[in-house]
């Protein structure tokens, strides 16, 4: 039995949005996001190290960010940083702040 699935359409005006994998272009406007989301949590981490931590994350092969833009204006993100684990291998886990 196959079932028919219906399209999610939210109410109000949706912004239409396009992804974008993080990059160097774009890495300024990324942190900026992280450092008002881990501001608004109050984190006391200073912004010179969630750039620096970043940064790592970029380099690193097995994690991935991307930006939810809005024409020309980065309005979220999400990463997906990894662990390696001895027991499960390596596994990811997704954050989405605002």
């Amino acid at each position: 039995m196959h079932r028919k699935y219906q399209w999610f359409l939210p109410r109000g005006r949706a912004l239409p949005s396009e992804i974008q994998i993080v990059t160097g272009e774009t890495r300024d406007a990324a942190i900026e996001l992280l450092a008002r989301f881990f501001r608004e949590e109050a984190f006391a981490t200073p912004l010179s190290r969630i750039a620096e931590n970043f940064d790592r994350m970029l380099a690193d092969p097995f994690c991935w960010s991307a930006l939810a833009a809005d024409g020309e204006t980065a309005q979220g993100i999400i990463t997906v940083p990894t662990v390696l684990f001895v027991e499960w291998g390596r596994l990811g886990e997704i954050g989405e702040p605002r």
